[in-house]
């Protein structure tokens, strides 16, 4: 794994989009936690991965991490968290 972290950021963003569709938000999160550089599209899938995977809590908190960062939003993320 550690050739994702040392490679692009578009593979790297891949891999965290098949761990996330995958079921391994674990992975994905190191994954992310690694990256040296990070763009909209890597928090938006890691986020997407949480959320999709019934982790919402998560997805919340890295949102709210990605504010305290002063990261300016350029399109608005919707999570839509299934309660049933």
């Amino acid at each position: 794994m550690l050739v994702a972290f040392r490679s692009g950021l578009t593979l790297n963003s891949k891999v965290i989009e098949m761990y996330g569709n995958c079921k391994n938000t674990i992975d994905a999160r190191m994954v992310f936690n690694h990256m040296p550089n990070k763009n909209m599209d890597s928090w938006h899938l890691m986020m997407r991965g949480y959320a999709n995977n019934t982790y919402g809590d998560e997805a919340l908190q890295l949102f709210e991490h990605m504010n305290e960062l002063g990261l300016i939003l350029i399109c608005v993320f919707f999570l839509v968290l299934d309660l049933d």
